[in-house]
């Protein structure tokens, strides 16, 4: 992925979408977005790999799936990848919305839904809002262990049908909330966030 970025190809890899959808997102999403995407499989694989860590690692429950099962690896560090696309639809012909997200795996990068890549992928990012929404509630105010129950199993965040395990899905919403404190040229975090990088981690 970084000789890629380095050789300048990600958008000639990721942004292959039929003209119709291109023109309905802001042009600087086709320009170089390529920094959040390396960031957030950065950060991955300093979790998942034995590499040496400024940082304690999540709780091992967040990846023993991923150690686990490679399906769920390969989909993770795709999603890191795609995350530039994160948030953006278009419309249609029949007035439907649909995510851009969705546009690129099926058309760009010419993956369907076996190994969940096209419906299991547009559902971790689904899942991200949804447990930063619950964190923030449970920070205010700690759940009930029937209530952290029924939020692990949202469709969104645990669904067998689309490949989806509610640890993959909170080290994900975990991954995209540390990017900002990436140093993606570096390889490293930013220093001035280590005390924020530290609380994520820890709750």
């Amino acid at each position: 992925m970084q000789l890629i970025c380095e050789l300048g190809l990600y958008n000639a890899v990721f942004s292959v979408i039929p003209q119709e959808i291109k023109s309905q997102v802001p042009p600087k999403l086709f320009q170089d977005t390529s920094s959040d995407a390396i960031a957030a499989a950065s950060i991955l694989h300093a979790f998942s790999s034995t590499g040496k860590l400024d940082l304690p690692p999540p709780h091992p429950a967040l990846l023993s799936r991923i150690q686990e099962d490679s399906l769920s690896r390969a989909r993770l560090y795709l999603a890191s990848l795609l995350l530039p696309f994160q948030g953006f639809t278009y419309t249609d012909r029949k007035k439907k919305t649909h995510s851009v997200l969705s546009a690129v795996i099926r058309e760009s990068l010419k993956l369907g839904t076996q190994n969940h890549y096209l419906d299991g992928i547009p559902v971790l990012f689904a899942g991200v809002p949804i447990l930063k929404d619950g964190m923030r509630r449970h920070e205010k105010e700690p759940m009930s262990r029937a209530e952290l129950g029924l939020l692990l199993r949202h469709k969104s965040i645990h669904n067998s049908l689309t490949g989806s395990h509610w640890s993959t899905s909170i080290l994900f919403s975990l991954v995209t909330d540390l990017v900002p404190c990436c140093n993606s040229q570096g390889g490293g975090f930013l220093s001035e966030y280590s005390h924020e990088i530290l609380l994520l981690i820890k709750n």
